[in-house]
């Protein structure tokens, strides 16, 4: 498990303290890695949990009936839902309601283009790079992704970006959003001097 260094904060889901994960040594779950710091924590040292619940359990380790691990472990909980609700209300002016995403990124790009009377309601809408401003944060996902295609391997990119996409996406649109950013990416054969060309070249149409 990598370093933590504390104070902390660490978003887990309920799925994810259930769901198994792998090294190169052994198989272990998120129930292992939470347990692991709460113990290495230095006394009085913040470690706060964001979840998606309330009362997050632990069922290996916590095995009583309507006990959780924060009843064994003095921590705190921060339910995810109701910081982003919070978060939203005091920094961003999103037009996306918090029932069709949770993703705060979205809700980022939507606050933005909300600021330049772009639509901002939908999220396929957020990812049109034929309407949306140069400095929109929905171009950076296609920077990154030319940068990190280490390999160059540049089939299946469809199917490469919608697993990219389900991996900080809950659930939505997320062939349309995989569809706009290959179609970007094909227009200027991946390569990204053609890509900054075409988004500062179109701003001046916009």
């Amino acid at each position: 498990m990598t370093e933590a260094e504390f104070p902390l904060i660490h978003y887990v889901s309920q799925e994810m303290l259930t769901g198994q994960l792998r090294d190169k040594e052994s198989v272990y779950d998120d129930q292992d890695v939470v347990r692991r710091l709460l113990r290495k924590r230095p006394e009085g040292v913040p470690y706060v949990l964001v979840t998606d619940t309330s009362t997050p359990r632990m069922p290996r380790h916590t095995q009583k009936p309507g006990k959780s691990f924060i009843d064994e472990f003095e921590c705190t909980v921060t339910e995810y839902k109701g910081l982003l609700k919070r978060y939203l209300q005091h920094n961003l002016d999103s037009d996306l309601s918090l029932s069709s995403t949770q993703n705060l990124y979205f809700h980022q790009i939507s606050s933005h283009h909300k600021q330049r009377g772009l639509e901002a309601g939908s999220i396929p809408d957020l990812f049109d790079y034929t309407q949306i401003p140069a400095d929109s944060p929905a171009w950076d996902p296609l920077y990154y992704i030319i940068r990190e295609d280490v390999d160059q391997v540049l089939e299946d990119y469809s199917e490469r970006i919608r697993e990219a996409l389900r991996s900080w996406t809950e659930h939505g649109p997320t062939q349309k959003i995989a569809n706009s950013m290959l179609d970007m990416l094909e227009r200027e054969d991946f390569e990204e001097e053609g890509l900054d060309d075409y988004r500062y070249r179109h701003q001046e149409n916009i």
